[in-house]
């Protein structure tokens, strides 16, 4: 009991003469140190400290990629919402197209005069048949391709200086042109 008085003592006056060595390495009865205490805590709150901060970047960098994620799906929708919009009529057309000059290519020739009385015009349905046939679904996804890059290439040209690379000829042929071809064969036909 002497002692730890004595230890107490001594810290008081360590304290009031400023010395904080002294009062810093007090014993207690426990046999552990101030320091030991003092360290214990230090060593918690950095441990809690460099969780926290490691928590906060995993937290940060997974919200980080989780929003560039669903920013990217939000622009990959509207992209495809306005690419279905300009291009199912064209398409929807194309398949028609395709059908009807299959259809009439594969009938019995005896038919065939009968739905098409003019051998001229019925001639202008086999060849827009074979050149229909000729392209496939790749190759007629190509040339709407072509055709967007293309308007987009003229749209810039009409805004800034135009770039002679960039220019397309203007007998470049669209799927809209089979289904012009199309449309004038079957205004040919006399519906009876």
């Amino acid at each position: 009991m002497e002692d730890t008085q004595a230890i107490a003592s001594s810290s008081a006056i360590a304290d009031r003469d400023g010395d904080t060595s002294l009062a810093t390495n007090i014993s207690h009865a426990d046999g552990l140190s101030e320091d030991a205490w003092f360290n214990d805590d230090c060593d918690n709150d950095l441990e809690l400290h460099n969780e926290w901060k490691l928590r906060r970047e995993k937290f940060y960098t997974d919200g980080y990629r989780e929003g560039i994620i669903e920013g990217q799906k939000d622009s990959a929708q509207e992209g495809f919402n306005l690419g279905f919009k300009d291009s199912v009529m064209v398409g929807y057309k194309w398949g028609i197209v395709r059908g009807v000059t299959s259809a009439l290519a594969h009938i019995p020739d005896e038919l065939k005069k009968k739905l098409v009385e003019e051998e001229e015009v019925r001639q202008e349905f086999l060849n827009l048949h074979d050149q229909v046939d000729a392209i496939t679904t790749d190759d007629a996804l190509k040339i709407y391709y072509d055709k967007i890059k293309r308007e987009k290439s003229e749209d810039q040209n009409n805004s800034i200086d135009s770039d002679p690379s960039l220019t397309h000829p203007s007998d470049c042929v669209g799927l809209e042109t089979y289904i012009g071809k199309l449309e004038l064969l079957l205004k040919k036909i006399p519906l009876d």
